[in-house]
This record gives structure tokens, C-alpha cells and sequence, in this order.
């Protein structure tokens, strides 16, 4: 049920209930432009030019376009499409084919001051000066609207969006300055939310910079040697560190494989993860069948060699493999971090096509090279202190994503007023 359903001070709409002061109306009841990508622009492809905007670059964690995977074109000179399709400060993106309704905000603080969509996201650009795009565009990603985007998909909509659907779609506004009012609460808490992205990504690459040096011996903590520079490697390929040798997993490890685990002994809620090739469990159990604090190799599937740790008892099953290791020569954190320093070399040792996966024989002649147990607690605790403050950070993006959340839900559909909006009943 609504949280302002029969409230006092509320009036059901069909947008769902607002503020008796709010009012209703539909996207293409304002003055706007509305339009597609085109199409066949492949061709235009480049490696610099101008950003081609697809639904790759738009995220439902956030209105804020995402730039991580880019593509770039360079158009004719006396090409008109590109003048229909380009980009200005203030419009909304929407996904129109796929996943529909994934809602992007293209703002005068882009890096890619010159862009164009494709044609698989509408641009909707509203030029009625008593709205607030940034406002309607924090209320199309809310869960109310993003609710009806999913009736429409589950109503058949194979083709996708059409552009009548996006100005049909209803909209409830309060006064503009409580519309801005709203969407700078929530671009401030997008604005926390993006310095620690940032702040993760650096101490990410902080981290593996120390794992670079620290796992391989360049650089040597302290009371253990000396470092073993990169001009080494040019004289003697094969040269390890002073003091450290090298071993076949196999010699360290005792590598044993699970127990594949039916679908009816699985659960949504059981209290152990049930780990079977995947990167993530692959579902839930009230049985257990390794303890806590093991590593674990994927040994089947797309993500055969994944590393992982796993702090709680769970289900191994038959595509996983979990390392019981030899604590006189390895320590237990030192050899997680230095298995997922290598990750991608495991991840090569597959074979088969239809459903690749890695030979227990063939990861026990996995080869690499160590310090003694002394220098491998040292490198593990700096290592260790470095994940800590990766979690550390984690731990409140996650807290921020959360408020943000709640406030993006709350405020756009008038069941939380800002301070000064606020109406006194009689």
C-alpha cells in the first residue's frame, strides 16, 4: 500500500497519491522536444570524437551518466543528423529497447561537452520554464516510475519504448522551487556517493600497486631483504627474490573438489551460501560441507579460476574447488592475496569450449614463488590493512547509496516535504 494513501493533506492521482498542492500532468503536456537516436552510425566509429551515448553509458544506480565503457564518432560536416540527436545541459536520457527505462541526466558538467544518442535511448529535452528537468528526471528513476516502466515491458512490449509511451507518462510536479529544492538534496547525496567511487577506486589502485611490489619481491618490507629491482629481469628471467623459492601449488596446498548439491536441497534463505563455478553463490542451504576461512578456485564455467575467500562455512559444490593449506610453509592471507594477484594466469589454465573449466592435475603444477612465513604475515597484514580500508569505505557507500535511496523514493512523490515546503493541516 501507498505510504500516503488516505493521508491527510494527499490526493490520489494516476500517478499514485501526491500533496493536495502537487499536480498532475504528463510529459507531453509540457512544452518539449522528444526524439530517438539514429540508426547505422557504425561507420562513424572512431577513436576520439564526439560521445555516442547507448544504454551501456546509462546505470540505475544513478542518474549520472556512466563513462566507463565509451564509444565515439565523427561526423560528416554536412551531416543533419547529428543536429537532432545531439545533447544539451538539462536533458533526459531513457532507455527505450532492452531494459527499458533506465533514466540518464546530461549535464553542463559532462567531460564530453558534444555528445549524441543512439537509438536505442530517447532524449527528451523540456523547455517549459516552470519545470525542472533534473526534478523529472530524479522522479522517473524513483521506484513509483520505474514500477510502471516494468508494467509496461511485462505488457508485451517486445520492440520497447515508443515515443507516445514516454508523453504519456504521467509526472506529478510541485512548485518549481520545491522541485529544485528536491533535486539538490538528492545531487548532493549523488555527490557524496561519487567521492567515495573515487576515493575506492584510488585506494583499489593503491593496493595494487603494493601487490605488484610486495608479491613479487621488488620491493621488500623492512628486515627482509633486499628489494629485487626490475633491471634483474632483463639479466636472469627466472631470478626469484633472495630468500624465497619456488613450489608447484600442489606442494603447498591439498586441493580438493566439492560435492555437487541438487536444486531441491536449496534454499532463498538457508543459512550457508552454496558455491558452484560462479563469481557469486549459487543459491542457499542449511547444510555445509566446508568450514570457515577457505579459499576457494572456481573450477567450471565462464569464471573458471575466480579466487575468492570466504569468511563463513559453506557449500562447495562439484564445480569449486577449496585449498587446504600447509600452515608450516604458507599463511593462509598471504597465499589468497598472492592467488588473487595471479587470478587471470589461473583463469588461462582452462580447457573446453562448451563448458570450460581447470583441471585439478593441471592447478597443482600451477607454479610461483614465496617467502618464508615470517615475510608472508608481514605482506599479508599490510595487504590485510589495505582491504580494510577498501571495506571501511564500501561500508559507507553502501549506507549512502541506501539514504539515497529512501530519499529519491520519498521525495519525488511528496511523502517526505522539505522543511520549508511543509503545509500545516488545519
Amino acid at each position: 500500500m501507498d505510504k500516503n494513501s488516505n493521508r491527510p493533506g494527499y490526493k490520489m492521482t494516476k500517478a499514485g497519491w501526491i500533496p493536495e498542492d502537487w499536480i498532475i500532468s504528463t510529459l507531453g503536456k509540457s512544452e518539449h522536444f522528444l526524439t530517438s537516436g539514429s540508426r547505422g552510425w557504425s561507420q562513424y566509429y572512431c577513436d576520439r570524437g564526439e560521445l555516442f551515448v547507448r544504454i551501456t553509458n546509462l546505470s540505475r544506480e544513478s542518474i549520472n551518466l556512466d563513462y566507463a565503457d565509451c564509444r565515439f564518432v565523427k561526423l560528416p560536416s554536412n551531416g543533419s543528423e547529428g543536429t537532432r540527436t545531439t545533447l544539451n545541459a538539462g536533458d533526459i536520457l531513457v532507455s527505450i529497447t532492452a531494459d527499458l527505462g533506465i533514466i540518464g541526466y546530461f549535464s553542463s558538467e559532462e567531460p564530453y561537452p558534444r555528445a549524441y544518442v543512439n537509438q536505442h535511448v530517447a532524449l527528451l529535452r523540456i523547455l517549459d520554464t516552470k519545470i525542472y528537468s533534473k526534478f523529472v528526471a530524479y522522479q522517473l528513476a524513483a521506484p513509483r516510475a520505474q514500477k510502471r516502466f516494468r508494467q509496461i515491458t511485462d505488457q508485451g512490449a517486445k520492440a520497447g519504448l515508443n515515443l507516445s509511451s514516454i508523453r504519456s507518462f504521467p509526472v506529478a510536479f510541485p512548485s518549481l522551487a520545491e522541485q529544485e529544492g528536491i533535486a539538490e538534496v538528492l545531487e548532493c547525496w549523488d555527490r557524496a556517493i561519487r567521492v567515495v567511487e573515487r576515493k575506492i577506486e584510488k585506494k583499489r589502485e593503491i593496493k595494487k600497486g603494493l601487490m605488484q611490489q610486495l608479491l613479487t619481491g621488488k620491493r621488500r618490507l623492512p628486515g627482509f631483504g633486499t628489494d629485487y629491482h626490475e633491471a634483474h629481469e632483463e639479466l636472469e628471467e627466472r631470478r626469484i627474490p633472495e630468500g624465497w623459492k619456488e613450489v608447484r601449488l600442489g606442494e603447498v596446498v591439498a586441493i580438493k573438489k566439492g560435492d555437487q548439491l541438487n536444486r531441491l536441497d536449496q534454499t532463498d534463505n538457508g543459512d550457508y551460501p552454496v558455491l558452484n563455478g560462479g563469481i557469486q553463490p549459487l543459491g542457499y542451504t542449511d547444510r555445509w560441507n566446508t568450514e570457515a576461512n577457505k579459499i576457494t578456485i572456481s573450477e567450471g564455467g565462464n569464471s573458471c579460476g575466480f579466487v575468492s575467500f570466504n569468511k563463513e562455512r559453506f557449500w562447495c559444490g562439484g564445480h569449486c574447488y577449496a585449498l587446504d593449506e600447509n600452515e608450516v610453509m604458507t599463511e593462509k592471507n598471504f597465499l589468497y592475496q598472492y592467488l588473487k594477484y595471479k587470478q587471470s594466469e589461473i583463469m588461462r589454465l582452462r580447457v573446453g569450449s562448451g563448458l570450460p573449466n581447470i583441471q585439478k592435475k593441471t592447478l597443482e603444477q600451477f607454479s610461483f614463488s614465496f617467502p618464508e612465513l615470517p615475510e608472508q604475515k608481514a605482506i599479508a597484514g599490510v595487504l590485510a590493512a589495505a582491504d580494510g580500508e577498501i571495506g571501511a569505505l564500501e561500508r559507507k557507500l553502501g549506507a549512502l547509496r541506501e539514504q539515497k535511496r529512501f530519499l529519491l523514493n520519498n521525495l519525488v512523490t511528496g511523502t517526505i516535504r522539505l522543511p520549508e515546503f511543509r503545509r500545516e493541516l488545519p
